[in-house]
């Protein structure tokens, strides 16, 4: 067939639909900004380790840390050392009588904050991280949500929100295929870093 012949057959029809699906499987995070503030002034920041909602138990580890590795490549902010971090969240949380990071109230995550010298802090939920059944395959689910909150007043500065789903791009072919949690996980965190530092700067 001609590209300039205008009565498309339903081969090429077919072709048009899974092409768009395919755009449509690569859309960004959905995402919330607060504008009215100076960005300029978050120079640091603290990860806190991820909320693990899933079956499996080191899913929030491992997401944490592949984020923290995409943050880093960004080269948009200053990341506390992982250890330094975690040892002031959890003194804080142990003076207060907290268990859960994201209870920490705007008091508390404003001597975190002083503690681990930090201007914003950061706060994930894994909710889905497991290897999920496509016919007669296997492909990885991952979905994670983020917010970052203004140390001192522990007002939201960014949320956002992103699941992916392996699998071929091209349905019935396997073309680009991710087959891997550790593929899809890189790939939601490479997404919502990327989200995060374009728009804050």
């Amino acid at each position: 067939m001609r590209f300039g012949d205008r009565r498309l057959g339903a081969g090429s029809a077919w072709v048009s639909l899974v092409l768009a699906g395919s755009l449509v499987s690569c859309s960004g995070p959905r995402n919330f900004v607060q504008r009215d503030v100076d960005w300029g002034y978050y120079r640091r920041i603290g990860i806190a380790p991820f909320q693990n909602l899933t079956s499996d138990r080191t899913a929030g580890a491992k997401v944490t840390s592949s984020f923290l590795t995409e943050l880093l490549i960004t080269q948009s902010f200053e990341v506390a050392e992982p250890g330094s971090f975690s040892r002031a969240l959890n003194e804080v949380m142990k003076a207060q009588g907290i268990n859960d990071p994201n209870q920490l109230s705007a008091a508390e995550l404003k001597l975190l904050g002083e503690k681990a010298q930090v201007q914003a802090i950061l706060f994930g939920t894994v909710r889905e991280y497991a290897m999920t059944r496509s016919g007669q395959d296997e492909f990885p689910l991952v979905s994670v949500d983020l917010r970052l909150v203004d140390a001192p007043t522990g007002n939201l500065l960014w949320a956002a929100s992103l699941t992916r789903q392996g699998g071929p791009k091209l349905p019935f072919l396997s073309i680009g295929e991710t087959r891997t949690l550790g593929q899809m996980s890189q790939e939601v965190c490479e997404k919502l870093a990327t989200s995060l530092a374009g728009n804050l700067r």
